[in-house]
């Protein structure tokens, strides 16, 4: 289907290269033959919390897509493509929006689960590790390693349980998940 122009969002590794493609900024794109998710285009999404979930984020980029398109609920697939600006994406700040993100949920999951402390530890150990990114608390932040999966596991736990429970609250959480994104790249204040 052919749609009009799109602003989108688009995560890119460090290298600035996605699957053998290395990318400038301001250079259109084109694919040739059928436009499919997936499978062939240039892929981007609404909101880049949806983008980040596709590839690990060494940039974060605002695209302009137009042309033939497939488009899903969560990313769509482009015939054209341009990326108009980039934002750098660092390991600190995925730090930092995981500590947020599990903190948003933590009392959801403490609430059902009252004596497991893994997912409050697991915040902790992450916040030493940005006041002081030294041997030691990385160190420390690599053994509550599994205390940070059980963080996931429980965000995803409270997420689905919020989403089941309250669809409002949900779309709130992933709204202001979305909001610390650009504050952490520097896209608002």
């Amino acid at each position: 289907m052919k749609q009009k122009t799109k602003l989108l969002w688009k995560t890119i590794p460090q290298n600035f290269e996605s699957r053998g493609h290395k990318w400038e900024i301001g250079k259109w794109y084109h694919v040739n033959g059928k436009i499919e998710l997936c499978q062939n285009g240039f892929h981007a999404s609404p909101t880049i919390l949806d983008a980040m979930r596709y590839v690990f984020a060494g940039w974060i980029c605002c695209v302009t897509a137009t042309g033939d398109c497939e488009i899903g609920n969560d990313k769509s697939a482009w015939s054209d493509m341009v990326i108009i600006k980039r934002y750098k994406w660092t390991k600190k700040m995925s730090v930092s929006l995981a500590i947020y993100a599990a903190e948003l949920v933590l009392k959801i999951y403490e609430k059902k689960y009252p004596k497991d402390t893994r997912p409050r530890n697991a915040i902790a150990a992450a916040k030493a590790y940005l006041r002081n990114p030294c041997k030691k608390t990385k160190d420390a932040t690599y053994a509550a390693d599994g205390a940070a999966g059980a963080a996931t596991r429980a965000a995803y736990a409270a997420h689905a349980a919020t989403y089941a429970a309250h669809a409002a609250a949900h779309a709130a959480i992933l709204k202001k998940i979305e909001r610390k994104i650009k504050q952490l790249v520097g896209i608002c204040k």
